[in-house]
């Protein structure tokens, strides 16, 4: 939140599986260990490559077209006490849900949050604002709620609860009306949702047939979620 405050240059987090989301630098730096790797197994026992500052003044003077930083430990200690950055941890907020996000995009006292960096669909947190107590003890595992994923509310069963990270570990059921059925799919029926996306807690649905893949939501519980959602 403070880096265009800081430095005078917006920036953006986008965090990427692993081999994702590559870039020119990956190549430099890739480039820049191995050479130095073999220049340090071709060393006599009193060249070798062994601490960071050696690697530093190696890739100085070896790797042209780029240029080379070293950051001391009294460098980290002088941005640290620039910028009061104790006080500024002291005081950082939790922000509710942000396993559920890849992308994230600092806008003033707020933070926009994206499950991908392309997404037309964001949810917004705002640091002014207060945060509502809930009670998150009728947040446990087997609990059924609706929620929202998307901006469209859902009927899922609770799995995991994270205090920690305020979210629920949530297993979906599709939804026609009020007929609901479980996803086959683990992996695309399960995600984290954070607590501010939970509309409200169900009772479990009744199974319709004699299958028990098909089940009902109650009228009672659709209508509490509609009103919840209305509020």
């Amino acid at each position: 939140m403070y880096h265009k405050h800081d430095f005078n240059v917006a920036a953006e987090h986008h965090f990427f599986a692993t081999s994702h989301g590559k870039s020119p630098c990956d190549g430099i730096a890739g480039t820049i260990k191995r050479e130095a790797a073999n220049a340090s197994l071709r060393a006599a026992l009193t060249n070798q490559i062994l601490t960071p500052e050696q690697l530093f003044h190696w890739a100085k003077e070896n790797i042209n077209g780029v240029t080379m930083f070293y950051v001391t430990e009294e460098d980290v200690i002088c941005h640290e006490e620039k910028y009061d950055l104790k006080v500024r941890y002291s005081g950082a907020q939790t922000v509710p849900g942000t396993r559920s996000y890849n992308c994230f995009i600092p806008d003033a006292d707020s933070l926009i949050m994206k499950r991908v960096s392309n997404d037309n669909i964001y949810d917004v947190h705002k640091f002014n604002d207060i945060n509502i107590s809930r009670n998150t003890t009728t947040y446990q595992p087997g609990k059924y709620i609706a929620c929202y994923y998307d901006k469209i509310w859902y009927i899922g069963v609770i799995l995991e609860c994270s205090d920690e990270n305020q979210d629920v570990k949530v297993k979906f059921m599709t939804r026609k009306g009020l007929n609901l059925k479980w996803i086959n799919d683990v992996r695309s029926s399960q995600c984290w949702v954070p607590f501010t996306n939970v509309i409200c807690d169900i009772c479990p649905p009744s199974i319709k047939g004699q299958s028990a893949q098909d089940y009902l939501l109650s009228i009672k519980d659709y209508d509490k979620i509609i009103l919840c959602t209305q509020q």
